[in-house]
């Protein structure tokens, strides 16, 4: 029984390491007025997309570490993306940003796999 348990815990930490977020941006394209940044992220809310909490809408505070296009109005910025778990909070990674009508900012899916459509 030890031993099942053992690689359930194991499997599902392989899982959540591996299968980064589907909101990272690899992207170049994009409007005028997007950002693309790399930055530290803290999950704040996660809301289930459907009934088994595999996919979430994950509401998060993004830490600007660099800037590669765009003119952020802080270095701390309010984020949503789509994903299956949250992102590392000790690894920064890059996003491709786009500004809401609510005056959040979406984390766009690079296209592989789901997130928000910034097109």
């Amino acid at each position: 029984m030890r031993r099942v348990r053992f690689v359930l815990a194991l499997g599902a930490f392989v899982m959540a390491t591996t299968l980064s977020p589907v909101a990272v941006a690899r992207d170049s394209s994009g409007q005028a007025d997007d950002l693309v940044v790399f930055g530290r992220v803290k999950g704040l809310n996660y809301e289930s997309l459907d009934e088994f909490s595999i996919d979430a809408r994950i509401t998060a505070r993004l830490t600007i570490t660099r800037v590669v296009r765009g003119r952020p109005p802080s270095s701390v910025l309010t984020i949503k993306y789509i994903a299956h778990t949250d992102y590392a909070q000790d690894r920064t990674f890059r996003f491709h940003l786009r500004r809401s009508q609510e005056g959040v900012w979406l984390a766009c899916s690079d296209g592989v796999g789901r997130g928000y459509v910034c097109r």
